[in-house]
């Protein structure tokens, strides 16, 4: 695989999370913004306003991405939305503060974590990586089997990242239940 698949691979899979976030949100936008104020990092009328700005530019985010149309532009969105998702959940976990983390809306069950930490971090690393990466072939028109091929791979990004995050609880020692 060449540098330049590579990167549409990592485009596609970094768009293909942002319109699973992005849909999440919009399935119950009012729930999500509950959960934006319940972080308590801005005044409930900004926390609001800010929750709303998200859903559309996540959306911009998945479609700058999934399509090629400006992916850099799409890479620095989702740069700065990360950059103000890790700096939310930094804060509360530093507040020791059981939070939700509505990564994929309201309905997400997933508890903020060092775990949710690093996968902030780790996708802020990659949108970057985007953006000073030079520009793939991905941007030019791609036959069926080439953007095929791209998602089948993007989606195995997705599901070997989805496993590797739970690597930590795979080995961790198992209480004995009381029999």
């Amino acid at each position: 695989m060449m540098a330049a698949d590579a990167l549409a691979v990592i485009q596609t899979t970094i768009g293909l999370i942002f319109l699973l976030s992005c849909v999440g949100k919009l399935r119950d936008v009012s729930g999500f913004l509950g959960g934006v104020i319940a972080y308590q990092i801005l005044p409930k009328p900004l926390a609001v306003t800010y929750g709303l700005f998200v859903i559309p530019f996540e959306g911009f985010v998945a479609l700058a991405l999934l399509s090629r149309w400006h992916p850099d532009l799409g890479a620095a969105v989702a740069a700065v939305l990360l950059g103000t998702f890790f700096i939310a959940v930094a804060l509360n976990l530093h507040r020791h503060r059981p939070l939700s983390c509505y990564c994929f809306g309201a309905t997400s069950n997933e508890q903020i974590s060092r775990r949710v930490l690093g996968r902030v971090a780790l996708l802020l690393l990659v949108a970057l990586a985007i953006l000073v990466l030079p520009p793939s072939h991905a941007a030019t028109v791609m036959a069926w089997t080439e953007v095929a091929l791209t998602y089948l791979l993007s989606v195995f990004v997705l599901i070997i990242g989805s496993w590797a995050f739970t690597l930590p609880e795979l080995f961790a020692p198992q209480e004995k239940s009381a029999s």
